[in-house]
């Protein structure tokens, strides 16, 4: 029989050939059944089939109980056939329903004017929404597989076109705009996602962008003058910076210095060389002739593989404002090296550092990695955190109760720490710039990571049965890395104060109900973890060797002075 004969010749579509092939296998269905009914009328008549030499009878009641059985069993499968077809129907049906959606948003999109302040409503969660997608969330179920995670509980697929038209007009009103009150740190975020957008769509998917805007031509980023006016003149735009880092070597170490660090640096570049045998390349950046003196900048130079770099002869614009912490992002923007290891000067390695490059899953996934401090200050910038990024990652909500996105977060850390924003903004709500960088990371909506524990002490154990040294911390996998402080007891009281001795280490899982003792003038800072036989640990011998090593090289630099030092050790004569 020819099925389509029964149907009106209008239905030609996709649509109706899957509603012929469904009424087709329903007409079948129906065949089938009065086919077994007319057996069922005519049960009496015998039925006989014959195997070689022997013959059986079977009544015709038998065959209808056979055919009743087999379409039993053929039940469950012609079900789920016509429930498959009817599936495919209705997911047909809804990309179609999608599709007509998407072409009157667009239409819309080309007539419709959204006021500025309409678009700031929600402007935080669709941007951080998009940067979701674009990180790849959409279709993943798993929370703990997601940095951001606001594309997790979508009942429909998310509308790309749609959150783009409104972020992309948006991004237009801002570059119209201009300035902005540059102590507004909720202005600031809404303008470095709107440029990290634009430049993701531009750089790296630009085939996205035929896709989503294909009249636009591209993204719209805001004014690179608003945002980061110390960029220019040593580079004319964000693209010209990363080709330069892409020219780059590949890693390498980066310190930066002044006079009163001076003799930690050279601490701790002796350490990396001598007794972890690290062969890294290193900079030691420092904020011109006032920072350093000839003599320190000598001393440097005369370290193995070792330079030095005055960060004023970039950045010019902003460089002449520096104070304290405020060079350290700006110093790995200068620095030559791809992926640059950031060390404060006094920082003092178990490991070599270049694990963190080989070894680190957390590095290899996220392209940067972070520390946390001590617990003892850990919610200090949470309330104001919350004033500035509304919409916050799944991971930053977990951590308040370290490419292409890196890059643009480490020019917003730059922006935290410029002289306006730092002195007005950023260090009135935090200590110093070390929680600018996760702050930067999550408001640009850029997946990164912390090692899993808090910030510990090493040194030696108190009456108390509290670990007391200096600020210490473990690797991802939990193993014994870095610290700072030095080898002195309280380096802020004296350098010349007395010298630890490394025994005990103690670190901090839960960054919650743990004991801190505050450092004294002769005592560093002493940890009392929750849970002792978890987190404190005895150093290993080789690693208490490598303590006294560390003692002994700085005691070597200090006794009789540096300048003798590098006379003596590495033969540099000065005028």
């Amino acid at each position: 029989m020819d099925f389509k004969k029964l149907l009106p010749r209008r239905l030609s579509s996709r649509r109706s050939r899957t509603v012929v092939l469904l009424l087709a296998f329903c007409t079948w269905m129906l065949a089938v059944k009065w086919i077994l009914d007319s057996n069922n009328a005519t049960s009496e008549t015998p039925f006989a089939t014959t195997n070689q030499s022997t013959t059986t009878t079977h009544s015709s009641a038998n065959i209808t109980s056979s055919n009743q059985s087999d379409l039993q069993r053929a039940s469950p499968m012609l079900e789920a056939a016509v429930r498959k077809i009817l599936e495919e129907h209705d997911e047909e049906a809804a990309r179609r329903q999608l599709a007509d959606r998407s072409e009157k948003d667009a239409a819309k999109s080309k007539s419709a004017s959204w006021t500025m302040e309409e678009l700031e409503v929600d402007i935080d969660f669709l941007q951080a929404q998009f940067l979701d997608y674009l990180n790849g969330e959409e279709g993943k179920t798993d929370p703990d597989s997601v940095f951001g995670g606001l594309l997790l509980d979508l009942n429909e697929p998310f509308d790309i076109r749609g959150t783009w038209n409104r972020i992309h007009q948006y991004a237009k009103y801002l570059l119209k705009a201009g300035e902005y009150k540059r102590s507004d740190f909720l202005q600031l975020g809404r303008r470095v996602r709107a440029n990290l957008i634009a430049y993701t769509l531009l750089y790296n998917k630009p085939s996205l962008m035929l896709i989503i805007a294909p009249s636009t031509g591209g993204g719209t980023a805001t004014s690179l003058q608003t945002i980061y006016p110390w960029l220019s003149p040593t580079y004319s735009s964000i693209r010209a910076l990363q080709n330069k880092f892409l020219e780059k070597s590949e890693e390498g170490i980066v310190f930066c210095s002044g006079q009163w660090h001076f003799e930690l640096a050279v601490h701790a570049i002796t350490t990396f060389r001598q007794v972890l045998n690290c062969t890294l390349p290193i900079e030691v950046h420092y904020a011109g002739p006032g920072d350093l003196t000839p003599k320190m900048l000598k001393s440097f130079a005369s370290l193995p593989n070792v330079t030095t770099v005055n960060v004023l002869e970039y950045f010019t614009s902003e460089t002449k404002n520096w104070g304290g912490w405020s060079i350290k992002p700006f110093a790995m923007l200068a620095s030559r090296f791809r992926k640059p290891i950031f060390v404060d000067a006094d920082a003092l390695f178990f490991q070599d550092p270049r694990v963190l490059l080989e070894k680190s899953d957390i590095f290899r996934e996220y392209g940067s990695m972070f520390y946390h401090d001590r617990s003892l200050f850990r919610d200090d910038p949470a309330n104001w955190f919350k004033g500035i990024n509304p919409v916050w990652s799944r991971y930053a909500g977990n951590e308040i109760e370290g490419r292409t996105g890196p890059l643009h977060a480490l020019l917003m850390v730059c922006v935290l720490n410029s002289r306006l924003e730092r002195d007005d903004v950023t260090y009135k709500n935090m200590h110093g710039d070390k929680e600018t960088y996760w702050i930067s990371w999550d408001m640009a909506r850029v997946p990164y990571k912390f090692t899993p524990s808090y910030g510990g002490t090493v040194g030696y154990k108190n009456e108390k049965n509290r670990i007391c040294g200096g600020l210490f911390h473990t690797d991802e996998y939990f193993e014994p890395l870095w610290w700072n402080g030095g080898v002195i007891a309280n380096k802020h009281a004296s350098k010349d104060a007395e010298f630890m001795k490394f025994e005990y280490a103690a670190f901090d899982l839960d960054g919650d109900k743990v004991i801190w003792d505050w450092e004294t003038e002769k005592t560093p800072f002493c940890l009392g973890p929750r849970t002792p036989e978890k987190e404190v640990l005895e150093l290993t011998t080789r690693q208490k060797a490598m303590g006294a090593q560390f003692v002994e090289l700085y005691k070597e630099i200090k006794t009789g002075g540096w300048e003798e030092y590098f006379r003596k050790v590495h033969n540099v004569e000065y005028n």
